[in-house]
């Protein structure tokens, strides 16, 4: 049997129906007054006895959750770092094709007006129509090297 420390108190009282065993509680956990009539009279004492031996014991070590112990110690931050690796990777950098695009892209004729919008499958939703020969990955490449972002392969 376990209780928190939500009982104010805990007393026999009398009530019409005789002695009570009578538990308050506190405010946060309902501010409630609970009467129990416990037969015969000896056991209603007994009981009362115990209620106050495992309040005085949880008062004086509560549990509050889970119990653990901690079977073993962690090894130092030291011990656990791993030797950095240097990855063998090669830059690839391929302008011409990029620059092409992108110059193909912002020279086309009418450019005083915009191109009608269409539905791109790729990205879901409507853009506008792009001139022939062009990709919506040909687009993400230009601004993919716009940001300074390069393309990554590992050598074999």
């Amino acid at each position: 049997m376990a209780f928190g420390m939500q009982i104010n108190s805990a007393r026999i009282r009398g009530s019409k129906f005789g002695p009570a065993l009578v538990i308050e509680t506190s405010a946060a956990s309902g501010g409630y007054i609970l009467g129990f009539r416990v037969d015969p009279e000896e056991r209603l004492h007994e009981l009362f006895k115990e209620m106050q031996s495992l309040h005085s014991v949880f008062s004086t070590n509560p549990i509050y959750g889970v119990e653990f112990e901690v079977e073993e110690k962690p090894a130092p931050l030291e011990q656990l770092k791993q030797p950095r690796k240097m990855d063998d990777v090669e830059i690839e950098e391929d302008y011409s094709s990029s620059m092409d695009a992108f110059a193909a892209y912002y020279a086309a004729v009418n450019k005083n007006q915009d191109r009608p919008p269409t539905f791109s499958k790729e990205l879901g939703l409507a853009i506008e129509s792009l001139p022939d020969g062009f990709s919506v990955g040909d687009l993400w490449y230009i601004l993919l090297r716009s940001t300074s972002l390069v393309r990554v392969s590992a050598r074999h």
